[in-house]
């Protein structure tokens, strides 16, 4: 009797230890502490030595192979995550959606400022600076939204400064994307671009407020906002049912599914991005563009790589998964209709899935995207604190994917069609 009890005390203190171990492997904390966010950079980089860790060549017996990225660059998610890990199979095929997106990115650092009901919405980096800014609007709609400052090698948060209208009355509004130029920040604002140059973003201490200081008129609705190739991408939202755009936006796309929003290319000059001035054009009206993209509905981020591909992050609601779209560059090709703005036409091309390469599924809620240094960095706003347990598969991470990896990828593409399996509007 003595020793069946002695022999279940040891099984069960194995038992306890392996659990405690996979915990500990996988990170799955459902707050992460300061000292782990300060260590964050250490640990993605870390290669465990633990011989029983399944090798990138093992599959479960669905057939899906762990990624070694996956495996060595945790943790997963820390959000919404609770309780512990006791079988790799029960790990992977709740994740398996994401498979594609774990192969080919990692979970790069932590988002800061989520506590204070403010939702991450853009992202883009200062190249000079080596900064990477998000911006992000507050659940409270009569609070200015923020931008935060990281520093790109780190991931450490350098400031956060509170936006203001030229004006100087608070800036309430979604700050749907940002982009950086050489001289300026520049921030999406309902049908407007709005700029802030980067030496007063520089000179601002953490906490501070800061001013737009120019303002464009565009034609769209500018849900987002990206500099990529030295053209300014500015570019709205489409739901069904949540967010309408204008009717003349509505185009057949050659893959004969229905586009109902635009996105409108700005050609970048030195006066553009550095000295804006008002005698270049009439700011009562549009600025008028050099391009124009009819895209997918439902896109929250749109960038370009130096290799001229596309990508578009769409994503609605807070169950759906999201999808990151990746297209080949149809510009240097005969356009496919036009767009007129301000009685002006303008050629336009078709982002659809005639010249889709690749979507890779992503966790829901995904926002900005932006391109820089071989990476392709993705925002979510899954983990903002005023979603509270809503969010399936929730990240408090920014994402980034290898820029060069996805060229080879095997994963078959599909057609970028509109999708209305999509739950209420975020």
């Amino acid at each position: 009797m003595k020793f069946r009890i002695i022999a279940l005390f040891v099984i069960l203190m194995m038992i306890a230890s392996t659990v405690t171990i996979s915990a500990e492997i996988y990170h799955f904390d459902t707050v992460r502490t300061d000292t782990a966010a300060d260590s964050a950079d250490s640990s993605q980089t870390e290669v465990s030595n633990d011989s029983s860790l399944p090798t990138a060549s093992e599959s479960n017996s669905a057939g899906f192979v762990y990624p070694a990225e996956t495996l060595y660059n945790r943790p997963l998610m820390d959000i919404g995550q609770s309780g512990t890990v006791n079988s790799y199979d029960w790990l992977f095929s709740k994740f398996e959606d994401y498979s594609t997106l774990f192969s080919l990115g990692v979970n790069e650092f932590e988002l800061k400022e989520l506590d204070g009901n403010y939702i991450p919405q853009g992202i883009d980096i200062a190249e000079k600076e080596n900064w990477l800014i998000v911006s992000a609007y507050n659940s409270d709609e009569t609070k200015r939204s923020i931008i935060t400052v990281y520093d790109l090698s780190t991931g450490k948060k350098l400031k956060t400064l509170g936006l203001l209208n030229k004006g100087g009355s608070d800036y309430c509004g979604h700050a749907g994307g940002v982009a950086c130029s050489d001289k300026y920040l520049w921030i999406s604002v309902s049908y407007a671009v709005c700029s802030i140059p980067l030496d007063s973003i520089k000179a601002a201490e953490d906490g501070d407020n800061i001013s737009f200081t120019d303002m464009l008129k565009v034609p769209v609705l500018g849900s987002y906002v990206n500099i990529s190739n030295g053209v300014m991408w500015v570019g709205e939202f489409y739901h069904t049912t949540a967010a309408a755009t204008d009717g003349s936006h509505i185009y057949t796309a050659t893959d004969e599914t229905t586009h109902s929003a635009i996105t409108l290319g700005y050609k970048l000059n030195n006066k553009f991005t550095n000295q804006i001035c008002a005698d270049d054009y009439d700011r009562s009206k549009y600025i008028i563009p050099n391009y124009a993209l009819s895209v997918v509905d439902m896109v929250q981020g749109f960038t370009q790589l130096p290799s001229g591909e596309f990508i578009l992050s769409q994503s609605y609601g807070s169950t759906a998964n999201s999808t990151l779209y990746f297209h080949s560059n149809p510009l240097s090709e005969k356009a496919e209709s036009t767009f007129t703005v301000e009685g002006k036409t303008i050629p336009l091309w078709f982002l659809d899935g005639n010249n889709m390469t690749l979507s890779v599924t992503a966790m829901p809620m995904s926002e900005g995207i932006a391109a820089h240094g071989g990476k392709i960095y993705v925002l979510f706003e899954s983990a903002a604190k005023s979603f509270g347990d809503s969010v399936v598969n929730p990240t408090d991470c920014i994402w980034s994917i290898d820029a060069e990896k996805y060229k080879y990828h095997t994963t078959k593409a599909v057609a970028a069609v509109p999708r209305d399996d999509m739950d209420d509007a975020i």
